[in-house]
């Protein structure tokens, strides 16, 4: 009986070491996997946030030639504006200085 029992101690012992090298081996085969699906997470996540940067800067970028272009309109705009008035007023000067020397003219003929 007491042969029995030491083998069966032995036996149980044999099974404990064995349940625990399992444990192990499967532990570290989970961490590895957590940490491959780590990695592949944060791989995954910066590509996403480098993409989305890009996204971003592409959108400010089409923004900022929006505004120039718009301003660039308003700019040729007013320039053309601006010339067209002061060729008028050249044009209004250039009468005032005929109509000036008609005056001057009549005034001179006694025409008034």
């Amino acid at each position: 009986m007491n042969e029995a029992k030491r083998i069966g101690d032995e036996l149980r012992a044999q099974g404990d070491l064995a349940d625990n090298q399992r444990i192990r081996e499967t532990s570290a085969e989970s961490a590895a996997h957590l940490d491959s699906n780590r990695e592949r997470d944060t791989a995954v996540a910066n590509s996403n946030i480098t993409e989305m940067n890009k996204a971003d800067a592409a959108k400010h970028q089409l923004t900022a030639q929006k505004y120039s272009a718009d301003w660039t309109n308003l700019e040729q705009y007013l320039m053309g504006r601006q010339y067209k008035l002061e060729k008028e007023k050249a044009r209004q000067k250039e009468l005032e200085e005929q109509l000036s020397l008609l005056d001057t003219k009549e005034s001179l003929l006694g025409n008034t």
